[in-house]
Order: structure tokens, then C-alpha cells, then sequence
């Protein structure tokens, strides 16, 4: 049986049988910015020159050892006799990974440890990622985009102490009627953002993010879409996330917390931690005040206009 390939960079090119395989439109939207370097207002000296610990990269080893920078970097023994494993699985099952995006092994590694090295499972996830990456778009209407931009849904402010960017979700923001998916494709607009501009290869690769639930109840909770926001952040953007932190949470929320971490591996899960309204403390560990709203319990003044990045300048540790 011949291999068949699951996507390609470009429309038009046929595979082995003839046929036409679909367009990579998230490869031609990114055009290989996400390893741009420049120093730009978005992507400053100090991330451009950061020199991240060991434990900003990579901790512990083996089945239990959790990568967070991928880039280019050389892998592990452990890691890229994983990577061997998963392709022989996938050759077993006449399935070849050559001119997808999967091809790079760095990215492959991605959805192996998301899946807690679970072929079966990463396998899955791979092609639910690749029919996105086929039908992946944006908010293509500017005025359309700067008007949800405007709203606040989220947001970004400041880098933390490893200069990874933060993103801000504002959840009472969603409870004004907007469409979800309006909000989803928005949430994206951001991701995409911080990946093409603000990221630096082999250095900086993932986002910290704070979940504001302030003013959300039982009554009003916007489980469901919260719920979308976590499962294509782990299915789409695997290995960006740093941490999530939900702020303001109230007490219902605890319960309703169960129903969307079901949704998540384990691997996910330990990234995410849940407070009501002692959280400040704990924020100031992985961020500098400096880079920090002063309604978080840090110097910054609060945000109020959404639609740019808000980057306070160093220190950032």
C-alpha cells in the first residue's frame, strides 16, 4: 500500500496517487515569521539577547521530562528515540509525514509530549490539528477585528520573569453577546501574534496566560466557551503554554473547573492553578511588578484601551 501523505505546504501539488492535497493555509499565513529575530517595539533587545536557564528550556529527563523550548534545538536520547517509535508507528499504518508541517520532528515532538508520549492518542491529535491547519483563518474584516480587539477579551501585557509574554483573559467581557466564534477567532489573532512577533526561536516559545474571572458566577459562567479556549489551545498551540493562572475564581467555579480540566491531559493540567482573591503573591513569583497591572498587585498602570500590546519596559526579573 503507498504511504499517504496528510498535508502540504502548498495547494496544487499531488501526492503519490494523483490526487491534490489541501493547502497548509497556517504556513502560508506565518510565511516562517515565527523565526524571525529582529528587535522590534513588539520583540525587545532583552528577549532578542535573553539567555534562558536550563530550567526555561527543558526539565527533568525521560518519560517525566517536560521540554519547553523546542526551535530547532538537539533533543534528547529519550526524546528522539520517541520520535523514531512514532515514526515507525506511523509508517506501520502507511502513513507518511513528508512535506507536512509534521515533518519537522521538533513540532512532532510537540504532540508526543502534550499526549504523554501516547502514539495512539498523539496520532489523533495530529490530524484534528492538520484538518484545523487546512481551514485555519482569521478575522480577515480589520474594522470587524479592531472593534472585538477594542473589547478587551483578552489581551496582552508585559513578559514574565523568563521573558515570555503575557496574555490576559477578561471573562466577564464575554458574557456581552458576542458570537463564540468571533471570540475564538479573536483569541487566535493574539496567539498568532505573539508567535510571529514577540516569541524568539530557541529561546522564548511559550505565553503565560491569567484568566480574570472576576464578576463570572454559577448563573453566568461562560463554561462552554471557556472550554473551546482550552481545547484548541492544547490542540492547536501545543507547547506554548507556560501557565495558566485562574484569578477571582469563585468558589462554584471550583466544580465547574472539573468539567473543563476532563477535557486536558495531566501534562496540561499541572500548568493550570485555580485562587479566589489571594493570588497576587503568587503572580509576583513569575512576574516582576513592573510588568504587572496594579490591579494584579503590580506597578503597572491598568489597562484600558485593548487593541495594542501593553509592553512596560524593563527590569523584567
Amino acid at each position: 500500500m503507498a504511504y499517504s501523505p496528510i498535508m502540504s505546504p502548498t495547494r496544487g501539488v499531488p501526492n503519490s496517487h494523483g490526487h491534490h492535497m489541501k493547502e497548509d493555509k497556517l504556513s502560508k499565513y506565518r510565511n516562517g515569521a515565527e523565526r524571525d529575530l529582529d528587535i522590534t517595539k513588539y520583540r525587545p533587545e532583552e528577549a532578542v539577547y535573553y539567555n534562558p536557564p536550563i530550567e526555561a528550556i527543558k526539565y527533568g529527563q525521560g518519560e517525566t521530562g517536560m521540554r519547553y523550548v523546542f526551535g530547532d534545538l538537539e533533543l534528547d536520547n529519550y526524546e528522539e528515540q520517541k520520535v523514531t517509535e512514532m515514526l515507525a508507528y506511523l509508517k506501520n499504518r502507511h502513513v507518511s509525514l513528508r512535506n507536512t508541517a509534521f515533518n519537522d520532528k521538533h513540532l512532532l515532538l510537540r504532540y508526543l509530549q502534550g499526549n504523554e508520549y501516547d502514539f495512539v492518542k498523539a496520532w489523533d491529535d495530529i490530524k484534528r490539528h492538520v484538518r484545523w491547519r487546512q481551514h485555519f483563518r482569521t478575522i480577515e474584516d480589520c474594522h470587524k477585528l479592531q472593534k472585538l480587539l477594542e473589547t478587551g477579551y483578552c489581551y496582552i501585557h508585559g513578559r514574565d520573569r523568563f521573558m515570555r509574554p503575557i496574555i490576559i483573559f477578561r471573562a466577564k467581557a464575554f458574557l456581552d453577546g458576542q458570537e463564540p466564534d468571533d471570540i475564538l477567532h479573536m483569541v487566535y489573532h493574539w496567539f498568532e501574534f505573539i508567535i510571529m512577533k514577540m516569541l524568539v526561536w530557541n529561546k522564548i516559545e511559550q505565553w503565560r496566560v491569567i484568566m480574570d474571572l472576576e464578576d463570572v458566577s454559577f448563573y453566568n459562567a461562560p463554561i462552554s466557551l471557556l472550554k473551546d479556549i482550552a481545547i484548541n489551545l492544547q490542540r492547536n498551540y501545543r507547547g506554548y503554554l507556560a501557565q495558566m493562572t485562574f484569578i477571582n475564581s469563585p468558589i462554584v467555579f471550583w466544580g465547574l473547573w472539573q468539567a473543563i480540566s476532563l477535557v486536558l491531559p495531566q501534562s496540561t493540567r499541572e500548568k493550570i492553578s485555580l485562587f479566589t482573591s489571594e493570588y497576587k503573591n503568587d503572580l509576583l513569583k513569575y512576574i516582576h511588578p513592573n510588568q504587572l497591572e496594579k490591579k494584579y498587585g503590580g506597578d503597572a498602570p491598568n489597562v484600558t484601551l485593548f487593541s495594542e500590546p501593553v509592553l512596560p519596559p524593563a527590569p523584567f526579573n
